[in-house]
């Protein structure tokens, strides 16, 4: 039999959908992912049982295209420890705290704003999936100011990941003026949105605004099931982890409010994922070092949603 005649074969046999399979895996679940930063913690106390991706976070991106990575060593680390058991790992680009005092874009958005440094920052993502053997990238870039721009970017990064059988993922805000800029054209070029649905309004993560987040992206266009809701594991104001939280009053674990600072307790949590399972496709975390690992776990709490 000709090698021309075998390929055909195998095409008939082999569902076309197959080959794409290192991508749209985790589609076929409900994902888990949760945000660990590099400066919170060892990876080894992670509890990868529980979820289905790490985004580590963060790596910066420069001007010209090229990446700064931070504790290399440990996302080596991570990545072995996760891979180990089923787990993906992303690399999460970009944040809030890119710039002193948070919130300084100006580095993200000068490289996307030009075609050299574009295909570099591409070139870049490359380099670092293949080091450190990644299943993606989530693009962190809070907040673009151009449909353009953001659109060029993404049309430059989504091929060369699909290419090499890697995702993509973009965060974002939850809803209103900082979202503009995501386009419903730019919905066709990344595999999952991570929608930041808190740090907005009073309280800044209710069940409600959850609801009114999802709506905002729904109603742009994009897919159910490439939209992640996002859960946040502290409370504002002050911004507190909910470990600390609950530290000395584990009652607390149910109510989502302590004085004038709100937050999720488990009750929450767990509606928000149960409305996920509904609306969207899967739940996201930051972060994961706020939690707590006994009963009162909101990575539990969402466990125990799902089953």
């Amino acid at each position: 039999m000709n090698k021309s005649l075998r390929l055909f074969l195998l095409f008939l046999l082999v569902p076309p959908s197959s080959f794409l399979a290192p991508v749209l895996a985790q589609k076929s679940t409900f994902p888990v992912i949760g945000y660990y930063a590099s400066w919170s913690g060892e990876p080894e106390d992670l509890p990868f049982d529980k979820l289905t991706q790490v985004n580590f976070s963060f790596a910066f991106p420069n001007s010209d295209g090229s990446i700064r990575l931070t504790d290399s060593d440990k996302l080596s680390s991570l990545v072995e420890l996760a891979h180990e058991q089923k787990v993906k790992v992303f690399l999460a680009v970009g944040g809030w705290d890119i710039g002193e005092g948070g919130g300084n874009d100006t580095q993200f958005e000068t490289m996307a704003a030009n075609e050299k440094s574009r295909k570099k920052f591409a070139s870049s993502l490359l380099y670092l999936i293949k080091e450190y053997e990644l299943d993606g990238i989530d693009i962190d870039w809070e907040y673009p100011d151009s449909k353009e721009t953001f659109l060029a970017l993404m049309k430059e990064i989504y091929p060369a990941l699909h290419a090499q059988n890697k995702a993509i993922s973009v965060a974002v805000a939850g809803e209103g003026v900082h979202g503009d800029a995501v386009s419903t054209e730019s919905f066709a070029y990344f595999d999952y949105l991570n929608i930041m649905a808190y740090d907005a309004g009073t309280p800044h993560s209710s069940f409600e605004y959850a609801n009114k987040c999802l709506g905002y992206w729904s109603l742009k266009g994009c897919p159910k099931e490439k939209i992640i809701l996002g859960l946040p594991f502290y409370g504002r104001d002050p911004m507190t982890d909910y470990k600390v939280i609950i530290a000395d009053d584990p009652t607390l674990s149910s109510k989502d409010q302590l004085d004038n600072m709100y937050y999720n307790g488990i009750p929450t949590i767990q509606q928000k994922t149960l409305l996920a399972k509904e609306r969207a496709a899967g739940v996201m975390i930051w972060e994961l070092s706020m939690d707590v690992n006994n009963q009162y776990s909101l990575l539990k709490a969402i466990q125990d949603a799902l089953k």
